[in-house]
């Protein structure tokens, strides 16, 4: 499973628009091709059935679809991911550490 924290920690920029959903869409399916887990908990699912038939990235432009546009909705999905993540770390700490009488021991 690909490993989610390690890409977008070297992503370079931003969309600076959002995406159409139909690229969004199309973007999640090859996502899903092999998934995405952050830190072992798994973010976007891996689906056996997608990474078998789904078609090469080669050839969306055959099906109408715009390669660019595509990588552009999957680096707004990961980049989105990535900041959901870096919101959640911090309450998810401050949990921990309540729930533990403020020892961050296993932290």
């Amino acid at each position: 499973m690909f490993c989610g924290r390690q890409f977008l920690s070297d992503s370079v920029s931003t969309p600076r628009y959002l995406p159409k959903p139909t690229y969004i869409a199309i973007a999640l399916m090859y996502i899903m091709r092999t998934g995405i887990s952050v830190e072992g908990h798994c973010v976007v699912p891996k689906d056996a059935w997608l990474a078998k038939n789904l078609p090469s990235l080669t050839t969306l432009d055959e099906y109408g679809y715009r390669k660019n546009k595509y990588t552009c909705a999957e680096r707004f999905i990961k980049v989105s991911i990535d900041a959901a993540l870096e919101q959640t770390a911090p309450a998810l700490l401050a949990r921990h550490i309540f729930e533990h009488d403020g020892s961050l021991g296993g932290v």
